[in-house]
């Protein structure tokens, strides 16, 4: 019922893909879940990776989980509760981290009509429109598709999602707790 799409760039990324696998294989018993995943050798962009990826789902919804990310224990258990209820797509809450330090908070939802961030206090809270992390109706995410693109493939995704007008905020199921973690690692 869903497919966890999990790109990662081979060799360099494997040991986080064995990590991530593992957890999901873990977290999702008894869950309607395949994982997809295919080695990206560096020709293809990652828009036309993360399409390729998108183009071989034939689950009723699809999401994506970067190599590098964990998602917690219940991710399933809320995705499932917003699939359960004909939701089209499944707003989510996470904490993004550097280098696993300065923990803030993110939140990818309908109710966000571009990406920005609100900064107070040393804390920053990132807000956007649904994009690749979300589960999502796979017939909606094939409809948007991923461009050619070698860097900010989300952002693109998730503008031209959000300008669909595919998705409003009575499609959505918003997740109350954080279930996804980016992690960050800026490129040396």
């Amino acid at each position: 019922m869903l497919t966890v799409c999990i790109p990662y760039r081979e060799p360099k990324d494997r040991r986080f893909y064995d990590r991530l696998i593992q957890e999901l294989h873990y977290y999702s018993t008894g869950f309607p879940v395949e994982f997809m995943s295919l080695p990206n050798d560096g020709r293809r962009t990652i828009g036309e990776y993360r399409q390729q990826l998108l183009d071989n789902v034939q689950t009723p919804y699809v999401a994506f989980i970067d190599s590098d990310d964990k998602v917690g224990r219940n991710y399933f258990t809320h995705v499932f509760d917003g699939i359960k209820q004909g939701a089209k797509v499944i707003g989510i809450r996470g904490i993004i981290t550097t280098e696993g330090r300065n923990p803030f908070t993110f939140e990818h939802s309908v109710r966000h009509d571009r990406w920005y961030d609100r900064r107070k206090k040393g804390t920053i809270e990132y807000f956007r429109p649904p994009n690749h992390l979300n589960p999502v109706m796979t017939k909606i995410a094939q409809q948007i598709g991923y461009n050619s693109l070698r860097h900010g493939e989300d952002l693109d995704y998730s503008m031209r999602l959000q300008r669909s007008g595919l998705l409003t905020l009575a499609d959505e199921y918003m997740v109350d707790e954080p279930i996804y973690y980016y992690l960050y690692r800026p490129k040396k």
